[in-house]
């Protein structure tokens, strides 16, 4: 407080909460109540008049003068109203308005009293206001990295964002939603924080963006040799080939120059067809057999997917936890040993999840010693786990895994949490997987 600012009591019912503070739910007010009955408020409030620096004219309720703005002390100024105090110290302030809403993010931010959600709010305010990023780092202590992080939580679905952060929601996964490049799919995602489902989604949504821009390229391939159709007639046509959108190189056929060709855009791929030729052997599948590769293709992607995942969380299992769980980790390492569960040990992915390089394999003994529990968590992985397994056939028909069963009790152990979808292919009740009455 400066020299020439003073401490004047005012009346409590000329105070008002500030209508920019970013914080927006007060509580434990009670506690607070009670206290100030019992010691008065021990540091006075900072106000500002009600109108001169919002709107340059009198306040709704037709007031002039005498009525304020509390910039300093929101919660304070609510607890004292539980309290029933006629009067509060306060400090008038002439602050301009994009002081006011700094300071006010900052107060709440240093007293951990604001959600992410309420950071963003208060930073939008200062950029709708004129401030830029480098005005708002130095006006509140920011980094310009945290700004720019709690700003693009405005970019998304303002209900299903709060909704997310009640379920739970973390900045690193809404940071981990900016992977994410659609902001559509983003939104779609933004529902499943919070639950079993939220990891499988995000991977999920990428790998669907990667192949939609395979899609394109694809798609402008075929059309260079290849009329589209929207039907398939079975009298003149036969099937040749697929081109997978989660491929990226293709090639045309030998003789796309000399023979008609035909394309069908499909949700996964694009098929390929041509005319029929009297008296020469049909390559052609039947509606039954192209679902049938159609869904051995998606239980392929995602079994692709499932591996991803499980790799993902073995890789950054903190060492912390894998201490705390050394004796789940040693005990599922011994039953793969006993049942002879596993394959061949790939020396590379190893080291590779060990965040070795090449030039450091030598240093495996310090790295094993350093953290034992970490190496025989990835140890296990590795010789348990492989990218191929999956728990269907190639009729799709569902096929228990002990393999992958022995991975997914030690990794839901450690914390991991399956998805629907997961859940579904491994107790075989996925609607991809043949029926018996279907056979």
């Amino acid at each position: 407080m400066s020299a020439d600012q003073k401490i004047m009591y005012i009346d409590i019912e000329k105070i008002y909460q500030h209508p920019k503070n970013p914080r927006k739910k007060l509580t434990d007010l009670e506690e607070l109540a009670d206290s100030i009955k019992e010691n008065g408020i021990m540091q006075n409030l900072t106000v500002v008049p009600w109108y001169s620096k919002f709107t340059g004219k009198p306040g709704d309720n037709g007031s002039t003068d005498g009525e304020y703005y509390a910039v300093i002390g929101h919660r304070r100024l609510a607890a004292a109203k539980l309290a029933g105090l006629k009067e509060v110290p306060c400090v008038i302030s002439d602050m301009d308005e994009k002081q006011q809403v700094a300071i006010m993010l900052m107060e709440n931010m240093q007293r951990s009293d604001l959600t992410i959600i309420e950071e963003a709010e208060g930073m939008q305010m200062m950029f709708d206001l004129g401030s830029t990023a480098d005005e708002i780092a130095e006006k509140t202590g920011l980094s310009k990295t945290t700004i720019k992080r709690r700003s693009q939580l405005l970019e998304l679905d303002h209900e299903k964002l709060v909704q997310s952060y009640e379920r739970g929601g973390t900045m690193q996964d809404y940071l981990r939603l900016q992977k994410i490049k659609d902001p559509a799919k983003r939104n779609q995602v933004l529902e499943k924080i919070g639950t079993n489902n939220f990891d499988y989604a995000v991977k999920q949504a990428i790998d669907e963006e990667k192949d939609e821009a395979n899609k394109i390229a694809v798609i402008e391939m075929v059309e260079e040799f290849a009329q589209k159709i929207d039907q398939v007639d079975d009298e003149t046509m036969q099937y040749v080939r697929n081109y997978r959108y989660c491929i990226k190189e293709h090639q045309k056929p030998d003789d796309w120059e000399s023979t008609n060709y035909y394309y069908i855009v499909g949700t996964y791929q694009i098929d390929l067809y041509t005319d029929k030729v009297e008296g020469q052997p049909s390559d052609y599948f039947s509606h039954e057999q192209r679902k049938q590769n159609e869904d051995r293709r998606k239980l392929s992607e995602i079994a692709i997917r499932m591996y991803g995942l499980r790799r993902d969380f073995v890789d950054n299992y903190p060492e912390s936890k894998a201490k705390k769980h050394s004796g789940e980790i040693i005990c599922a390492y011994i039953m793969a040993k006993a049942k002879s569960i596993g394959g061949w040990f790939n020396i590379d992915k190893f080291y590779e999840l060990m965040g070795l390089k090449k030039s450091q394999q030598k240093e495996i003994d310090k790295i094993i010693e350093g953290s034992p529990e970490k190496a025989m968590l990835v140890y296990f992985w590795v010789v348990v786990d492989a990218s191929g397994r999956c728990y269907a056939n190639y009729r799709n028909e569902y096929e228990s895994s002990e393999s992958l069963d022995a991975i997914y009790d030690l990794l839901c152990k450690l914390g991991y949490e399956m998805s629907d979808e997961e859940i579904a292919i491994r107790n075989g009740t996925h609607e991809l997987y043949v029926r018996e009455e279907e056979e």
